[in-house]
């Protein structure tokens, strides 16, 4: 069970440029498409940045029909994007781990997770890290970065403060 500052941390944010989205399998297509900025393509699918306030972006995976299958919002500064929410519909053509790979080595994202981690979010750093071509650490409150040891499993960490850095090798 879910702690209530857990809860409030993966409760969805409200981005009003999907003012008309469905709810969960079938997202919708979005109202202000205009907005979004196509930054790259997985597949038959495009992945869209649109920055919501001047620290707060918003990266989705669309389907080739437009709806939205993955949408990822955090908090950006410079090359480095810390994901709060994370929301996947129910037979995404790409699953989150993909998702997170392709901003890194295609976007050349810097991504950082948040200190709280729901098990789903654990799967998905596990995962990542497997993936070729990623470079994954530690990031701990003084802001410094640590490597983690091959040897070393992501469990250990996913009680502590720190957070975990991804970025391109």
């Amino acid at each position: 069970m879910l702690s209530f500052k857990q809860f409030i941390l993966e409760a969805p944010i409200l981005d009003t440029s999907t003012e008309n989205v469905k709810q969960p399998a079938e997202y919708g297509h979005v109202k202000n498409e205009g907005k979004r900025k196509t930054i790259s393509t997985i597949g038959d699918n495009s992945v869209k940045e649109l920055s919501l306030t001047p620290t707060t972006t918003s990266y989705t995976l669309h389907t080739p029909d437009n709806k939205i299958a993955i949408k990822a919002i955090g908090s950006r500064n410079g090359d480095k994007f810390t994901i709060r929410s994370l929301d996947s519909s129910i037979g995404s053509p790409i699953k989150a781990h993909q998702f997170y790979h392709h901003l890194i080595t295609q976007n050349g994202v810097h991504l950082h997770s948040d200190n709280i981690q729901s098990p789903g979010g654990k799967k998905v750093w596990e995962r990542l890290r497997s993936m070729p071509g990623i470079e994954m650490k530690s990031y701990h409150p003084d802001g410094s970065y640590r490597d983690i040891p091959d040897s070393a499993k992501l469990d250990d960490y996913f009680d502590s403060p720190v957070r975990f850095s991804a970025k391109k090798k």
